[in-house]
């Protein structure tokens, strides 16, 4: 089988593209194929790095949308509508894996209803009574069924396609998304803002309160199209440390993957994070320091990740 796999880049991510691709190889099962969805600020030559790279297959169409989050969005949606998989992977590119075979064990939980799996967004270092974890950042929402916009999904595109959803937090062409759900204002839907709980479903999608408020960020819409077809996804759990999380297996035993944090909004250079330079550059390789010993201690593997 043949994994499609694709990440939102722009300026300055050489290092990180390399290191996300050389990790994700070295450890699958699944033949991989590779696609970059170009941010609307970077010169498409910058990624002529790729050219040597034999599981890069080539540059998608280049977005259009500007602004943190609608810029991540957006680039998944391209990423969705124009590789002809079934499966596609859709990573950030700040992002190791760690874990043997991650691919066949994400896979493995895709079904004719369970349709996307995912990580969480952020670490809590509370457990529910189910033993379920949940973001510690509120605008990423209740993780229990939905992994929207985490470090990593794996989508089954052909049925997301159906929904005619996107992953865009803001104003969108209300012809090129799906049926409004009665328990949401058109306008809402249609523009993204903030959102009043007033119902069952807000409440469990949203961990909030009736009456209480939400700003709709990232991905919002994916669930609520996803639930109308009775499609459902699957969560894996995430701990956090001051500085980057690891995505688990469900029984929290294996590694998946190590996220720095803050790739996917940035498309996403460590190089430069909102004015933060050099600190965020000796984190991030003491980072990819800790990412190569994981690997060695579980897999008696060497690898030796690029430094910036």
């Amino acid at each position: 089988m043949k994994l499609s796999c694709a990440m939102v880049a722009g300026l300055n991510s050489k290092e990180q593209v390399l290191n996300v691709i050389k990790s994700a190889n070295l450890l699958a099962k699944n033949e991989l194929e590779w696609y970059i969805c170009p941010d609307p600020y970077v010169n498409l030559d910058y990624f002529d790095f790729l050219k040597e790279e034999k599981t890069f297959v080539g540059l998608l169409p280049r977005i259009n949308s500007v602004g943190g989050a609608n810029i991540h969005g957006s680039g998944i949606d391209t990423i969705l509508k124009n590789i002809k998989n079934k499966y596609i992977m859709i990573c950030d590119t700040d992002i190791i894996i760690t874990m043997k075979n991650w691919d066949d064990y994400m896979l493995n939980y895709l079904n004719d209803k369970q349709i996307i799996i995912g990580s969480e967004c952020w670490g809590n270092n509370h457990l529910t009574e189910n033993h379920l974890r949940y973001p510690k950042v509120g605008h990423f929402y209740n993780n229990k069924f939905f992994p929207v916009m985490g470090p990593i999904i794996i989508v089954d595109c052909n049925k997301h396609l159906n929904t005619k959803t996107s992953f865009i937090k803001g104003k969108i062409n209300k012809t090129k998304i799906g049926k409004c759900p009665s328990f949401i204002p058109n306008n809402i839907w249609n523009n993204g803002g903030i959102i009043k709980i007033d119902h069952p479903i807000l409440e469990n999608i949203f961990n909030k309160k009736i009456n209480e408020k939400q700003h709709l960020l990232g991905g919002w819409r994916v669930p609520f199209s996803y639930l109308q077809m009775n499609y459902s996804g699957v969560t894996l759990p995430t701990t956090r440390n001051k500085f980057y999380h690891k995505i688990y297996n469900k029984g929290m035993d294996k590694i998946i993957l190590m996220h720095y944090g803050g790739g996917g909004g940035n498309n996403s250079s460590i190089k430069k994070w909102h004015g933060i330079k050099d600190t965020r550059i000796l984190k991030y390789n003491k980072f990819l320091s800790i990412a190569e010993k994981i690997i060695n201690d579980e897999y008696n593997i060497k690898i030796n990740f690029i430094k910036i």
